[in-house]
């Protein structure tokens, strides 16, 4: 005489399978909103909502290329790192503060539709203004002045906080998509 017992464990190995999987789908997550976030930061916060709807505006694009993204993982901690690297006013535009020439005496601030620097202008010269502001000039005609450059010895720029602001504004999704009931449903596909 023989007994037999049969026991079907396929759920149990399925769900034990999902639970490993719920670092990869973490990570999968993060870098999926970071990716999206980095979007968000390039064609949201830095060309109109934060950044670029003050004077001056988005001039080169080059804070916008400079965002970046990096996930890490350090035993059983995720770590989403997002911010401006390789730009060096990236941090001045986050938290405000003053510019002030390093190597000369005063900074060169461009006019509206002045490209380059001001030693690319050959011609041009040095004035003082009715309210007493120095400025880099060019002869346009016989009697006409172009400003170029307008001469500070320091600027004061604003806090944009381009960067809290708009992980604010994303924060909600980032926790929607770290969700435990959601990471087990994205760790179940993988």
């Amino acid at each position: 005489m023989k007994g037999e017992i049969k026991i079907d464990v396929t759920g149990a190995i399925k769900k034990t399978k999902t639970l490993l999987n719920l670092s990869k789908a973490t990570k999968y997550q993060l870098t999926a909103w970071g990716s999206d976030f980095v979007k968000y930061l390039k064609q949201t916060a830095i060309k109109g909502r934060y950044v670029g709807k003050y004077k001056g505006g988005v001039r080169t694009g080059q804070l916008g290329r400079s965002i970046k993204f990096i996930v890490g993982i350090f035993g059983n901690l995720f770590k989403l790192e997002v911010g401006s690297w390789g730009t060096k006013y990236a941090h001045i535009l986050e938290k405000g503060g003053i510019i002030r020439p390093i190597r000369k005496q005063y900074l060169t601030i461009p006019f509206p539709g002045v490209k380059g620097w001001a030693r690319n202008y050959p011609n041009a010269f040095v004035i003082k203004s009715k309210r007493g502001n120095l400025l880099i000039v060019e002869r346009k005609g016989k009697t006409g002045l172009k400003p170029l450059y307008a001469l500070k010895k320091q600027v004061k720029i604003p806090a944009f906080r381009w960067l809290e602001k708009s992980l604010g504004d994303r924060k909600g999704k980032l926790d929607n998509m770290l969700d435990k009931s959601h990471l087990y449903r994205v760790a179940e596909k993988i």
